[in-house]
């Protein structure tokens, strides 16, 4: 998991150099006043309104032709190789895919036109959709097939490597039909086919500038300074109105700054405090459910934690909303099982709730009492309800979570000792089950794959193979409807048995101007999501002075 350091001698520097440009304002104004011409322009919150005005100074809001993102200098704009988390969110909006995530996380049809899936023997049937590139010519099988053998041959260094390695090949029947074979049936879903295609025509190993199918297109690039992305004047989904220029920076904490001058447009922020970021500039702020998992794992070899009930009663003691409130800073949501909220479009109301006096009940009925009076309970042989909680002591909110979660389980009267550990001292815990429950953390890419928590760094002993089929079927190649229903009965499973408890997902920021308007909100993973229909309007300020000879006189500034 990452954590956010707050460079405070940074954010100082800003806040002074922000008090002296306010002074400077100020005396400007005075001197205005003094010549007779006192003007004063206040700007709150989004405008719908195309002009405001006074005495000497008139604002205007006007349409601009171009959208601004600020990235960092990338090592390389290889769309099969760089694996720069700047580029990548380029490549979103430079390339189309086979399919491309919906706002649930489920499979949706982008360069695919109709298809159907075979999940046992593990392939698919394609039909393209009729889709050029941004030189004009035709989106074929052809360069499906050799975009896969060029992310291939990069090798693992490729973001998208782990995608196309699951595909064994494609057996093409003319230019916009072909059947797809993965390498293994059990690993076989169409999330798998989100990679950017090209256009193998005019694409060499190592090429910068690549050609796509998507929205945009590389333009002009003056390295170091600025890139410039041109409408796809071919793309299926009608042709952007707006240009886009990146300007390169070394220091993202610049950015907000740079809004404010309306030097960019909209910036997708990690940091903990942008809340307090947007509202110290003014910025517009809409979160985003990223795919950093905190969650809470049971040792089910643990006499106690055995029971299915006993784990029910624990997660309906934690008050998930106080954790992300107090711990998190906000800056998480609760999810409505262990995976994404409202993933695959899952009915959010059925989850584990905060009911204190539902766990209690279930605790009573499991026999536990508290006999001696010392404030923690017994089990129905005697044994105190005494837990080990594990946390990695250097995973900052992650800690105090754990300490909240053991605050909740204590006025339950189960005692939690908190051990806050190294990472390395943990994993040997884990390893060895010198535990009872631990408070984690796992990044999870966009295809969400459970795998890793329930086979791969399974820690708690889980082996429901009920279960573990269904989430291994979740991982086949099936339709988007058939995954909803096999979600559907996996989410229930889950909440059921909980081997893992949800604490929360975090959330990231999209800061943008405060004029900005987008009709669909950001991906974690595609920030720049339909930035074809972004819209915003640029700040002009006209400063209006009389003059005796001839009327009047206008001078404006951007």
């Amino acid at each position: 998991m990452l954590n956010y350091r707050k460079d405070k001698e940074k954010k100082g520097f800003n806040k002074l150099v922000e008090t002296l440009s306010r002074n400077v304002i100020i005396l400007v104004v005075i001197a205005f006043a003094i010549a007779g011409a006192v003007a004063t322009v206040h700007i709150l919150g989004t405008r719908k309104d195309d002009q405001k005005t006074d005495t000497g100074k008139v604002t205007t809001f006007e349409d601009t032709s171009s959208v601004y993102f600020a990235m960092y200098p990338p090592t390389s704009f290889n769309v099969c190789a760089s694996s720069d988390e700047d580029v990548v969110y380029l490549d979103q909006i430079i390339y189309s895919s086979l399919f491309r995530l919906d706002d649930t996380l489920n499979v949706a049809p982008e360069l695919v036109s109709s298809y159907e899936t075979e999940p046992e023997e593990g392939a698919v049937y394609i039909t393209l959709r009729e889709a050029y590139f941004s030189d004009g010519s035709q989106v074929t099988s052809h360069d499906v097939r050799d975009t896969i053998s060029a992310i291939k041959k990069v090798g693992s260094s490729s973001p998208y490597y782990r995608y196309v390695s699951k595909i064994d090949g494609i057996d093409i029947d003319d230019i916009t039909n072909f059947k797809l074979y993965f390498t293994s049936s059990s690993d076989a879903a169409l999330d798998n086919l989100v990679f950017p295609i090209i256009s193998s025509g005019l694409y060499s190993s190592g090429e910068s500038f690549a050609i796509g199918s998507g929205p945009y297109a590389y333009g002009k690039y003056e390295e170091g300074n600025i890139l410039t992305l041109t409408p796809n004047q071919y793309y299926y989904g009608g042709v952007p109105a707006k240009n886009i220029e990146i300007c390169f920076v070394k220091d993202k904490n610049s950015v907000p700054g740079l809004m404010t001058m309306d030097a960019v447009t909209a910036y997708l922020s990690k940091d903990s405090d942008a809340d307090a970021v947007a509202g110290d500039k003014s910025l517009g702020i809409t979160e985003v459910t990223s795919g950093e998992l905190e969650f809470l794992g049971f040792n089910l070899n643990s006499p106690m934690l055995s029971d299915r009930s006993f784990r029910q009663a624990i997660a309906k003691s934690i008050d998930r909303k106080a954790i992300i409130k107090d711990d998190y800073g906000s800056a998480a949501v609760i999810s409505d099982s262990l995976y994404w909220p409202g993933f695959l479009g899952a009915d959010t109301e059925k989850t584990i709730l905060y009911e204190p006096k539902e766990a209690t009940s279930i605790l009573k009925s499991l026999g536990c009492s508290d006999s001696n009076e010392d404030g923690v309970l017994e089990n129905a042989d005697g044994t105190r309800l005494s837990l080990r909680l594990l946390v990695c002591s250097d995973a900052g909110a992650r800690v105090e979570a754990a300490d909240s979660i053991a605050n909740n389980l204590g006025n339950l009267g189960i005692e939690v000792n908190v051990i806050k550990t190294s990472q390395a001292d943990m994993d040997s815990k884990l390893g060895s089950g010198d535990f009872d429950m631990y408070l984690a953390g796992i990044n999870m890419d966009k295809q969400f794959r459970m795998s890793e928590l329930f086979f791969t760094a399974n820690r708690t002993g889980f082996s429901d193979t009920d279960v573990l089929s269904q989430i291994s079927e979740l991982e086949k190649c099936h339709s988007a409807e058939e995954l909803v229903t096999i979600f559907a009965s996996l989410k229930e499973a889950l909440n059921d048995r909980l081997p893992y408890y949800c604490i929360c997902y975090k959330t990231y920021s999209l800061l943008t101007v405060d004029t900005f308007e987008s009709p669909v909100k950001p991906q974690y993973f595609n920030p720049y999501r339909s930035c074809e229909k972004w819209e915003w309007k640029k700040r002009v300020t006209t400063e209006q002075a009389a003059d005796a000879s001839d009327g009047g006189s206008t001078k404006t500034k951007e």
